[in-house]
C-alpha cells in the first residue's frame, strides 16, 4: 500500500512539468522566434472577449506571426517603446473601446487573459506605427480633391441611378399657351426615338444634340422634388411638364438600376455659376466651353472670366432644396470638379448662356466633419494601406514554420 501510494505520487509530480511543457511547447517559428501554445491560448482568449468573431485561433496565429514580424522590424531599425509611451498607448486602447483600462483588463482578467498579452499585443502595434510614420509620413499627402471626395461620401449601403431624357422649352412671352400644349403633347409620347426627335426639335437643352439622352445620374444628386415625380415613371414614360424659371422640362425614363456605393444624402452643395447674355449665334457657348476646359478649381473662373464681357460669376453654397430647380438638374449630372455649359432664357425671353462648376457636396453624414479632420482620417488610411503592404511584404519572406 506504501508503495502505491508512492507511485502515485511521483506520477503526480511527472504530470504537471510535462503539463506545463506541453503548454509552452511552440505551435509556429518566425525567423527562429517561437510563438507557444499558452501566448496563442491567450491571444485567442483576449480575441474573444474584446468580441471579435470567426475562426479566432487563425486571426490569433496570424496576428501573432504579424507582431513578430513587426518587432523584428522596428527591432532592427532602432525602434524601441519607453515603459511611459506603452503606459499611455494602453490607456488609448482602452479609450477606443469606451473602457478605463481598469475595465479592460478586468474583462480579460476574467477570461484569463495577463496584462503581460495585451501589454505585448499594444507594444507591438506602438513601435510599428513608430516606424510606419517615420517611413512613409513624410511621403504621404491627401490633396484638397480627395477631402471633397470625402465629405461628399456617406457610406450608405445603395445607391439608385436613374438614366433619363430631357427636353427643356423656353417660355417664350406671348407663346406660353402654345409652348404648354405642347410640352402636355410631348408627355404623352412613349417611343424613345419620338422623344428623341422632339428633343432635337424643340428643346433648348445643351443635350439636344443627343436627343436628349443624360448619362447615368445618382438619385441623391437629384433635387428632393424631382426624385419622387423620376421614380414612378416606367421605362419608355415622360414625365408631366415641369415648370422651370421661364422655361418648361419634360423628362422620359429610360432605366434605373443600383450601383455601388457611392454616395447618399447631402447636406450641402457648392457651386460656381457663370452667366453671360448670349448674342445671335451663341457664340458666348463656345467661349465658356473653352474656359470649362481650362478650369481646375471653382476659384479659377474669377480669373478666367474677368475679359468676358457682361459675365457675372457667383459661388454659391447653398442647401439642396434651396437651389433652383434649373441649376439642380445642371449639378446632378456633375461630380466634384466637374463643368457644364447650358442655355436658359430670362423672364424678358432672351437667351442665357451659362457654365456651372460643382465645387464639391457635403453629405449629411458629413456636415459636422471638418476639413482636418477629414484629411487627417484619409492619411492615416493611405498609412495603414502602405504599413499592410509591407507587413505582407515582411512575412512573405520570413521562414515561418508550423509546428
Amino acid at each position: 500500500m506504501r508503495l502505491l501510494s508512492f507511485v502515485l505520487l511521483a506520477v503526480a509530480f511527472m504530470v504537471q512539468p510535462l503539463s506545463a511543457q506541453g503548454l509552452f511547447s511552440p505551435v509556429v517559428t518566425v525567423n527562429d522566434d517561437v510563438i507557444t501554445k499558452y501566448e496563442l491560448n491567450q491571444r485567442v482568449s483576449m480575441l474573444d472577449a474584446l468580441g471579435a468573431r470567426g475562426d479566432l485561433r487563425a486571426q490569433a496565429i496570424d496576428g501573432l506571426i504579424g507582431d513578430r514580424v513587426r518587432v523584428a522590424e522596428a527591432t532592427a531599425l532602432g525602434f524601441a517603446a519607453t515603459g511611459e509611451q506603452i503606459d499611455q498607448a494602453l490607456e488609448d486602447f482602452a479609450a477606443r473601446n469606451g473602457q478605463s483600462l481598469d475595465g479592460v483588463l478586468g474583462v480579460l482578467s476574467a477570461r484569463g487573459v495577463s496584462k503581460e498579452t495585451l501589454r505585448d499585443f499594444v507594444t507591438s502595434n506602438f513601435v510599428w506605427q513608430s516606424l510606419i510614420r517615420q517611413r512613409f509620413g513624410g511621403g504621404t499627402s491627401v490633396s484638397e480633391a480627395e477631402v471633397d471626395a470625402a465629405l461628399a461620401a456617406t457610406g450608405e449601403s445603395t445607391n439608385l441611378r436613374v438614366l433619363v431624357s430631357e427636353i427643356v422649352l423656353p417660355l417664350i412671352e406671348g407663346q406660353e399657351e402654345e409652348i404648354r400644349k405642347l410640352a402636355r403633347d410631348i408627355s404623352k409620347l412613349r417611343s424613345q426615338d419620338e422623344f428623341a426627335n422632339a428633343a432635337k426639335q424643340f428643346s433648348v437643352a445643351g443635350s439636344r444634340a443627343d436627343g436628349g439622352k443624360l448619362d447615368w445620374i445618382p438619385l441623391s444628386n437629384l433635387p428632393p422634388a424631382l426624385r419622387p415625380v423620376l421614380l414612378p415613371l416606367a421605362i419608355g414614360e415622360v414625365s408631366d411638364p415641369l415648370e422651370l424659371p421661364n422655361a418648361v422640362a419634360l423628362f422620359q425614363m429610360r432605366g434605373l438600376s443600383e450601383a455601388a456605393p457611392t454616395s447618399g444624402s447631402v447636406s450641402s452643395v457648392e457651386y460656381t455659376l457663370v452667366s453671360v447674355a448670349a448674342s445671335e449665334g451663341a457664340p458666348e457657348l463656345s467661349t465658356l466651353s473653352a474656359i470649362a476646359d481650362r478650369t481646375l478649381r471653382c476659384d479659377d473662373l474669377y480669373g478666367l472670366t474677368s475679359n468676358l464681357k457682361g459675365a457675372e460669376v457667383e459661388i454659391r453654397t447653398q442647401l439642396p432644396n434651396d437651389v433652383p430647380r434649373r441649376e439642380s438638374l445642371w449639378l446632378a449630372r456633375l461630380d466634384a470638379g466637374e463643368t457644364l455649359v447650358d442655355t436658359t432664357t430670362n423672364a424678358e425671353g432672351a437667351s442665357i448662356a451659362n457654365l456651372v462648376m460643382l465645387c464639391n457636396r457635403t453629405s449629411a453624414a458629413n456636415r459636422n466633419a471638418s476639413r482636418d479632420e477629414v484629411r487627417l482620417r484619409l492619411l492615416n488610411e493611405k498609412l495603414n494601406a502602405r504599413a499592410d503592404s509591407l507587413l505582407e511584404s515582411l512575412k512573405a519572406s520570413a521562414r515561418i514554420q508550423y509546428q
